[in-house]
């Protein structure tokens, strides 16, 4: 099945994949897959929200940002008006955003909780 992407989105694809099974071994393939890719790719910024696997980037050099640190960006740089429904859907579909820290994301970014 193939996907249509927005142009804004490019599919790469592993160039050393044995590199992503040897992260397997702590971490999901798709955390090892995507620490990976970044390495390959240099990228300057990976999004990541397991602990573990953030630890893990940031061992090898990768700056992280999480899902609720992308969403303070956008709106610090005006993409988005506000963050707390944009949290708020998250947490309709399973995302499991930590009480106190959606609180404070919300606040940081000039929202009331």
């Amino acid at each position: 099945m193939s996907v249509s992407l927005p142009p804004a989105i490019k599919r790469h694809v592993l160039s050393q994949p044995l590199a992503a099974t040897v992260l397997q071994t702590s971490l999901g393939a798709g955390e090892s897959e995507a620490i990976t890719l970044a390495l390959q790719e240099n990228a300057r910024l990976i999004v990541l929200d397991d602990r573990p696997a953030r630890r893990t980037a940031e061992s090898l050099g990768l700056k992280v940002i999480g899902t609720l640190g992308l969403l303070l960006s956008a709106k610090r740089k005006g993409l988005v008006r506000q963050v707390k429904p944009l949290i708020q859907a998250l947490d309709s579909h399973h995302f499991h955003v930590a009480p106190d820290i959606a609180r404070k994301v919300i606040l940081d970014a000039g929202e009331v909780p």
